[in-house]
C-alpha cells in the first residue's frame, strides 16, 4: 500500500510531521539564525577532509560550497540550536544545487543536493571534538567503502541528512557564541569552529565493537564517555 503513495506526498507529509514535532518538542528552544555579532571570534578549532574524486565531483563541490555559504552566515549563541536544514534550506535546482551521488536505499544514486552529507559529517565530527551537545544525528545505513583509504573520514563520524526528515542538530553548550566557517578548495574541505576563546579539543575515537561479513557496529568515544553507537550494513557489490 505504501508503494502506491507518490514520493512527493511522502516528502511533504514527513516535513509536516517534522514541523509539528518541532513546535511541540522545541517550542522553548531557540534555533540559530542571527547573522551578525559584536563579539570577536578570534579562536578556531579546525578539521580538514579530502573530497574524493568521482564522476560527479564538480556537482558535489558546488553543493558543498552552497551549503557552506549559508551555514557560515549565522552565529550560534550559547544554548541556541544549530539545525542543518533550517539553515541550508531546500536542496533543489531552484536554489542552485546540482545532482550528485548520494546513498538512497543502500545504493549510490544521483540526487539533487548529493554530497551535502560530507558537509554535515564534518560539522558533526568537529562538534564532537568541541564538546558541543549533539541533539540529533543519523548515521548512514550502509558502509559503502571496501578499503579504509577510500574513506574521507572514519567510519562512525558520518552524519547523513535528508531534507524534511533527517536533520543534524547541535546545541552550543559553550559560554561563547560560535560560528562554523569553511574553505572548499583543492579537493579539500576545512571547517573552523570560531569562538571568543580557545576551545579545549576533546579526544574522539570511533571504535569497532562488533563486525561480521554483513554488518559492523561502531562506538563513538568522546573523552571517557561513549556517546553513541552506529550500526552499518555491508552492501552487495551491485550497490556500489
Amino acid at each position: 500500500m505504501k508503494q502506491l503513495i507518490p514520493p512527493f506526498f511522502k516528502r511533504n507529509l514527513s516535513r509536516f510531521k517534522r514541523g509539528m514535532a518541532d513546535f511541540v518538542d522545541f517550542k522553548n528552544d531557540r534555533f540559530a539564525k542571527t547573522t551578525v555579532t559584536n563579539e570577536k571570534l578570534n579562536f578556531s578549532l579546525k578539521k580538514t577532509q579530502e573530497i574524493k574524486p568521482s564522476e560527479t565531483l564538480e556537482s558535489k563541490v558546488n553543493n558543498l560550497k552552497l551549503g557552506a555559504k549559508k551555514i557560515q552566515s549565522i552565529i550560534i549563541y550559547p544554548q541556541e540550536i544549530f539545525s542543518f536544514w533550517k539553515t541550508v534550506g531546500a536542496p533543489n535546482l531552484r536554489n542552485g544545487f546540482s545532482k550528485s551521488r548520494t546513498i538512497i536505499n543502500g545504493k549510490l544514486s544521483p540526487s539533487t543536493g548529493g554530497g551535502l552529507c560530507q558537509l554535515s559529517s564534518i560539522i558533526y565530527h568537529s562538534s564532537l571534538e568541541a564538546g558541543l551537545e549533539i541533539i540529533e544525528r543519523h548515521h548512514h545505513s550502509v558502509d559503502i567503502y571496501e578499503n579504509e583509504i577510500d574513506r574521507y573520514a572514519p567510519l562512525g563520524s558520518d552524519s547523513t541528512v535528508v531534507y524534511g526528515y533527517k536533520d543534524l542538530r547541535i546545541r552550543n553548550t559553550l559560554e561563547s557564541p560560535i560560528k562554523f566557517e569553511f574553505l572548499v578548495q583543492n579537493h579539500q574541505i576545512t571547517i573552523c569552529i570560531k569562538s571568543t576563546f580557545e576551545i579545549s579539543k576533546q579526544i574522539t575515537k570511533f571504535v569497532i565493537t562488533k563486525q561480521s561479513a554483513e554488518k559492523v557496529t561502531i562506538s563513538t568515544h568522546v573523552g571517557k564517555n561513549i556517546v553513541c553507537q552506529s550500526n552499518y550494513k555491508k552492501p552487495s557489490t551491485s550497490a556500489l
